[in-house]
Parts: structure tokens; sequence; C-alpha cells
């Protein structure tokens, strides 16, 4: 990206009011600012930024997640897809020992300096134009305000060497390092273990400082400390000794709450919270802070909790429709996520689409998306789907479904061929977009996503999957190895799943094929194992769902940059 217009165009807005608010605008009027009170006491000032600056800054924090892949995603445990406070608790479960503390001031620390600097390298290569129009639309008074859309992802671009040189430091004496925003935990087995860190008396170790001090991050020498298991473990607030729990004061607080609401109402229950907390709540939002509350215990302790049942009961005094498995729990920083339930032709697709999108997720893309890719038990074939999308077309669904074609059937690619098309009111279609590497006539199934270096992988027996066209219709032979030959009598398919057989020296024969689910599995085990396949024609699938969602959601404005068009029937 090296053009103020190549920013405009990305972000889908113009040229004229990118500039404006870069620079046209005032810090003090592109932002409003107040406080929150901190759990362990004080003042966290919140700068929010108005409506036109956030509307761009979210846009801005969907391209930079889109272009930045973390490599070390599994110990950054915020803002990310599937991450959050209680992911990172959990990461420590049945550790001994707990070094903690965090990194001073760490959004003001990040300046608009920092910004530009990796902006201009690898992997963005923005040029100077570019990068410095991101920080200037990224900070407030030269530095990352909390509160911005954009502060999360460029905070942890920024920290992500420090985050490399942490896992390594921990990893050397026995530690497991997670990192929470600017809350850093280390967790040990034994005391010997701790001495990298922290010695006898509490002094961080000159190690570890010039880890932190080097990337220009300080320590925040008044919260560091290291807990045993004699302790009351906590990590970003979830109680860890034995299993995850909060803290007493959380449920006390949750039921005098719950029962002020039932026994003298919502004006009552929002002054009743206002008294601890430095701002307004509105009797709407009072109702969504005591279930997302329930919710967020539930995931602690289990649905089957008793206390957590005894809260819900109460709370269904006042609304009796309340299920806590309806939504995701309350936050106000939490992405908003997209419910959508993919419609497949084969199982085996699901699980591709799985593999895939799970290693998107890692790198923190499509963090919107909630999606159910349960193979359907009705289905199986092109037949199959088509007769549920017909069923789906004439009802009203709970939420969005979209049906996903491989590009082999005639009516099927004609049906699409302008793009996705709305069939129902909440039913989506399209068929698999074309990879690059492919031909533009030649028909394709979701395991030619995959490179022809991958697709012709054996695994550890020396097997893999067949292409139709790898082989002679007269023969039977495989076009380039004529000791390999096919029993196969439908030539109608893409893919020879099975009836694949070689001869070997001594003329014996093997089997050498992999049927599509073994060849599932095998793609799956070696993702699993650290040598995952080229996965980047998939991103195309998952760029066309995350738009559809977004329309289907009426989020799909012009914050959100780009927009889709989509045909309906």
């Amino acid at each position: 990206m090296q053009t103020k217009d190549d920013l405009a165009n990305a972000l889908g807005i113009s040229k004229s009011k990118l500039t404006y608010f870069a620079y046209a605008v005032s810090d003090k009027r592109k932002y409003v600012s107040f406080y929150v009170k901190k759990r362990s006491g004080g003042k966290r000032v919140i700068h929010a930024p108005n409506r036109g600056l956030k509307a761009i800054q979210r846009s801005l924090a969907i391209l930079l997640s889109e272009i930045y892949q973390p490599s070390n995603p599994h110990c950054n445990h915020g803002f990310g897809r599937n991450r959050d406070i209680i992911t990172n608790a959990q990461s420590h479960i049945g550790r001994r020992y707990l070094f903690k503390c965090d990194l001073k001031d760490f959004y003001p620390s990040i300046n608009g300096a920092r910004i530009f600097g990796v902006l201009t390298a690898a992997p963005f290569n923005f040029s100077d134009e570019v990068a410095h129009l991101i920080a200037m639309l990224s900070t407030k008074d030269g530095a990352l305000p909390q509160g911005a859309p954009t502060s999360p992802v460029l905070s942890n671009i920024i920290i992500r060497k420090l985050d490399r040189k942490m896992m390594n430091f921990a990893k050397s004496s026995g530690g497991l390092y997670t990192r929470y925003a600017d809350d850093i935990t280390i967790s040990y087995r034994t005391i010997s273990m701790t001495r990298s860190a922290i010695d006898s008396d509490g002094n961080i170790s000159d190690r570890l400082r010039h880890i932190i001090e080097h990337e220009d991050f300080t320590l925040n020498e008044s919260k560091t400390r290291l807990l045993t298991k004699r302790n009351r473990q906590i990590v970003t607030g979830v109680v860890i000794n034995e299993k995850l729990n909060v803290k007493r004061g959380y449920i006390r607080d949750l039921r005098n709450l719950i029962y002020i609401l039932v026994r003298y109402g919502e004006s009552d229950a929002v002054n009743a919270y206002n008294k601890h907390h430095l701002f307004d709540k509105s009797a709407k939002d009072i109702k969504r802070v005591i279930e997302g509350r329930i919710k967020f215990l539930e995931r602690v302790r289990g649905r089957e909790d008793a206390v957590v049942l005894k809260l819900i009961g109460m709370y269904q005094q006042h609304d009796k429709g309340f299920r806590t498995d309806k939504a995701p729990p309350y936050d106000d920083n939490k992405i908003e996520t997209f419910k959508v339930r993919l419609l497949a032709e084969g199982k085996t697709d699901y699980k591709h689409l799985q593999i895939a999108f799970e290693f998107f997720a890692e790198s923190n893309l499509y963090p919107s998306l909630d999606l159910n890719l349960e193979p359907h038990p009705d289905i199986e074939g092109i037949k199959h789907l088509e007769a549920h999308v017909k069923v789906l077309e004439k009802v009203t669904l709970e939420h969005l479904h979209i049906a996903i074609y491989d590009s082999d059937d005639k009516t099927i690619n004609e049906r699409y061929a302008n793009g996705p098309k709305q069939l129902g009111s909440d039913l989506y279609g399209f068929t698999l977009p074309r990879p690059g590497h492919l031909p533009a006539d030649q028909p394709f199934c979701i395991e030619m996503l995959y490179t022809p270096k991958d697709l012709t992988t054996p695994d550890e027996n020396g097997r893999r999957i067949f292409l139709i066209d790898e082989f002679d219709r007269n023969t039977n032979h495989h076009k380039q190895d004529k000791r390999i030959t096919t029993n196969n009598k439908s030539w109608d398919k893409l893919i020879i799943d099975d009836k694949v057989f070689r001869l070997d020296e001594n003329h014996n024969i093997e089997s050498i094929n992999l049927s599509k689910a073994a060849f599932a599995s095998f793609i799956e085990k070696r993702k699993t194992a650290g040598d995952p396949p080229d996965l980047h024609a998939f991103k195309a699938i998952f760029d066309m769902i995350d738009k559809i969602a977004r329309t289907y959601y009426g989020k799909n404005t012009s914050e959100l940059g780009e927009k889709i068009d989509i045909i309906k029937t």
C-alpha cells in the first residue's frame, strides 16, 4: 500500500475524509475522555473516538489484522478470536508458581514513531505517506489511546518481538508465558525454575528486565509478584488454584444486584450499580451487565454449577425468557460476532473448511465470524444439498445460512456466475472461488484448492489422493507412471478416492490411494504436526462469508470498507 488513494480505497472512504480525520480535526474534537474505576482502585482514563473516526479505526483494525499474522499466537490472549481473560488463565491451571508483572503505561508508551516504524517494515511495507496517515488516525497526543479500536491490534503488532523473547526466556527455564494486553504471566512447576525471573528477595532478574527494556517497555514494579499454591492465584481476574473460579465478591455482588432488580426494579438496581462505578448505566444497560456477568460466571464455573443455576433462577424471576446459551458473555470490548451455519456438499468439505478457518483464526483473522461447521447429517452430495436449499428458501431461519457449492456443475456455475446470491430471507449461496493455480475453465472441488504439491504429497505409508485427470481414460493407466492404474468406472468425478493400485518391483499389487476422508485427516495431521499445507486459496471463501454476514447483519456500512453486491432471486 503506497499511496493515500490506496489506503482510502482499502478503508472504503474518500481521500478527503481520510485527510480530514488525519490532519484537519484536532485530537480534542476527535475524542471524548472519561474515567472508569479500576478493580484494583484508582481511575483509568478512556479516550473514546467520535463516530466518524471510530468507523475509520474499525476498518483500519480489520485491514491490519488481515495483513499481520502473529508468529506466536498461542501466548497472546488479548483481543483475538476465542482468546480472552479466561483462556489466558486456563493456560496456567496446575502450575505451582505464578510470576506476574505488567507493563507500565502500556498504550501511552507506544507512540506514533513506533507505529510508523513497524508499518514501513515487513510484513506491511507501507510507504512513509501511508504509515504516517495510519499513525495520525490511530493516536491521541502522539500515543495509542485506550478506547480506540485500532489500539489493541497495533499494540499486538508492536509487542510481537517482546512476546517472542519472553516465550524463549520462559521456555529456557521450564516456564509457560502468556500475555493479555499489558498483563504478563509466567507459570512454573518448581521454585528453582522461578529464579530465572525473580530471586528469593523478590528482585527481578537483570536478564528479564533487560529483555523488557530492550523492547522499549517498562516494568510496573508495584505489580510484580510471585504467587504459590498457598496464595490465592489469580490470572487476569480469574482464580486458578484448583480449577477456574471467580472471587467470592464477584458472586456476592452479582447476587445482591439481581436481588435489588427483582425486588425493587430496574431504577434501584441502576442506582446500586452506580454507587461503585464512575459512569452511569441506564436501565437497559443494567440488564446487559447482569446477563453478561451470569454468562461470564457460567464460562468460568460451568453450565451445571449449582451457584450458576441458582443465579439464573433468581434472574429469571425478572426475565423468564433468559437463557445463557443464546449469546456469548456481554463484554464492552468484545468484538461483535455473526452466527453463520455453513452447508456444504460433502462431509469432508466441512473438515477442510474447519482446518482452514482455524489456521486463519490463529492469526486473528475473521474474529467476528461464529461458524457452525458441523457436517449436516442429511446432506451427502450436490443433490441432497440442492434439495435442502429448496426447503430452506421458503422458511424463516434463526440466523444466517450459507450454502457453498463445488465449481463442477454447469447449472450451479451459471446460477452463481455473477457472485453470491440471496436465496431466501436468511439463506445465501455461492460457488468456491477459483484459486490462482487452476485454469479458468477447469471444474474443481474443495480438495483442488490445495496446491498441486500438497495434493500429491503422500502420507507416511506412501498413499495420496488422485485426480481423475491424472489417468488415461482408455487404458486406466496413470499418465506419468504406468505402474499405477485404476479400476475406476465413473469418469464424471474429479477425485478418485478408491481403486488406485501400483505394481511394485516384485509384481505385487498395493493400494496407494487415500479416500477423501483419509486425505482430510492427513491434512489435519500435517497442520497439527506443524507442517500445514498451503491454505491461502481458502481465504477467498472466508472473505466471501464475512462480507455476506456483514450484509445480512446490517454491518456492511462505509465504516467496514468494501461492499458486496448480492443478487436477489
